[in-house]
């Protein structure tokens, strides 16, 4: 029984060339889409998740609308977090993330230019699950002038 249905469906391709090549070139592309759009799904649905976490973890963004024009935000009022989490009791901590671009950096008479500079809360390392090679999670921005930098670039700087 399925021996002539594939004979049939085999004489019919052969039969409706033009016709069957738009069919079989279709499901290819559909299949095609849905595949990548799955792949795409799965990255966006995976960002971030290896923080300890990451189910608790929400970033704040505010809506506006000037002049009939409506935007996005990411960057809030820096007093903006320490008001909410008073005022709400459900959040248990908040992280404020600056990105200042390029910035130079000037060690014993040596001068790097570092692309990815970034300004964060002390409570960064308890919000957020990155790994440090050395130093204490709890501590390592609690003082003022501390900074927190990558293997990569503590080889660049100090050899």
């Amino acid at each position: 029984m399925l021996k002539n249905y594939l004979v049939i469906a085999l004489r019919n391709i052969l039969r409706h060339k033009t016709y069957s090549f738009i069919n079989i070139a279709g499901l290819a592309v559909g299949m095609a889409a849905f595949i990548l759009i799955l792949l795409f799904v799965g990255h966006e649905l995976s960002y971030d998740r290896f923080h300890e976490n990451a189910e608790r973890i929400y970033r704040l963004l505010f809506v506006y609308e000037i002049q009939g024009e409506t935007g996005t935000e990411y960057r809030l009022p820096a007093p903006l977090p320490p008001y909410l989490a008073q005022e709400f009791p459900e959040i248990a901590s908040f992280v404020r993330v600056e990105r200042l671009g390029k910035k130079s950096v000037t060690y014993q008479e040596q001068s790097f230019v570092e692309d990815q500079f970034i300004l964060a809360d002390p409570a960064f390392f308890q919000v957020f699950t990155f790994p440090l090679v050395r130093g204490n999670p709890d501590a390592v921005l609690n003082d003022k002038y501390s900074v927190v930098i990558t293997e990569n670039t503590a080889v660049k700087y100090f050899g």
